[in-house]
């Protein structure tokens, strides 16, 4: 705020704070909850979210990128999300000097963080309810359907 930078709760949960310009210690709370109802998109349900989600479909988190085997600036070509390309994720790093600065996962495969004005892709994911049944083997010629 004000002429400070702004550091986010993913940073935090990314960081310890006096590793601010260092490689971080490993990742101590990733988390898939939000805290405040009113960040908490749903779709028609204001019990336990806010209602105004129209489309289940986001882009991926930092949280579920470091769930599914990233690290911070450690190069890893090893894991299921790994696609060759940089991409955004939807977790915001922190803002400073009227920048914006999101996490994304670069071409190696290895998190970092770049402004939001830079030119990247993105990865959308979508939530599922667990009574949700697929089919398919998720390939070209035998795609995942989802009933």
């Amino acid at each position: 705020y004000g002429k400070n930078p702004t550091y986010y709760s993913a940073f935090e949960r990314m960081y310890h704070w006096e590793d601010i310009f260092e490689v971080p210690n490993v990742p101590q709370k990733v988390s898939l909850m939000c805290k405040l109802k009113n960040d908490k998109f749903t779709v028609n349900d204001t019990s336990i979210g806010n209602g105004k989600l129209t489309y289940p479909i986001s882009l991926i988190t930092i949280d579920e990128m470091i769930m599914g085997g990233g690290n911070y600036n450690i190069n890893n070509d090893k894991y299921y999300l790994y696609i060759g390309h940089t991409y955004f994720t939807l977790s915001p790093f922190q803002f400073n000097h009227n920048v914006a600065y999101l996490f994304l996962v670069n071409a190696n495969g290895d998190i970092v963080y770049a402004s939001s004005g830079d030119i990247y892709g993105v990865r959308p994911v979508i939530s599922l309810k667990s009574t949700v049944e697929l089919s398919g083997s998720g390939t070209m010629e035998d795609p995942y359907v989802v009933q």
